[in-house]
């Protein structure tokens, strides 16, 4: 009777653990987008991929904007902008100790890893306002990826030693030719 008790509770806290797994998996994400403009000849050059300091808008169906972003490098990144949190961009903060940019770093992500599901599923199109290049509501897919092994197994730790809270990925490329760009802004 012992093991049947003992079998039944260890059932019970594998179901709470992976139901929470599940649920921090649904309720938290990460996201990596990235902005580029192609050349005539369809590649990205540095001549015609200039838009370090583009604005990037998130829409909905409707061209209400859900969240915005700001390409700040030329790797392509663009760093989502938190209605509270703003954004986690560290290049700025390289006087901090790592202890202090890790700190930093999680306070403000945060916010920004419970603030992305609220959206990204709702964002159909996006517009970008650059000099080089300024585009109006154009067609927007946000791939979303859960892995599933990784909310039934999250509480094990990894070979660090560190327990990894599941959490969704979001993932986009924002494409643009230079037929895409406006000659003038709308």
């Amino acid at each position: 009777m012992t093991t049947i008790k003992l079998l039944a509770f260890a059932v019970v806290v594998l179901l709470a653990l992976s139901s929470y797994g599940y649920w921090h998996g649904r309720t938290h994400g990460k996201a990596m987008i990235t902005l580029y403009l192609l050349d005539e000849t369809g590649m990205v050059t540095p001549a015609t991929n200039r838009l370090d300091g583009a604005t990037v808008q998130f829409l909905d169906d409707l061209g209400t904007v859900l969240a915005h972003g700001k390409r700040m490098d030329s790797a392509g990144v663009v760093y989502l902008h938190h209605p509270k949190a703003g954004f986690c961009y560290t290049s700025g903060k390289t006087q901090l100790t790592p202890g202090q940019r890790r700190k930093a770093w999680e306070k403000c992500h945060r916010p920004h890893a419970s603030w992305l599901p609220t959206w990204t599923g709702r964002a159909k199109q996006f517009q970008v306002s650059h000099p080089n290049c300024t585009t109006h509501k154009m067609p927007l897919h946000i791939k979303s990826v859960r892995p599933i092994l990784l909310w039934l197994f999250w509480w094990i730790p990894s070979r660090y030693g560190r327990v990894s809270f599941p959490t969704t990925f979001y993932h986009t490329q924002l494409i643009l030719k230079p037929e895409d760009c406006l000659k003038n802004k709308p």
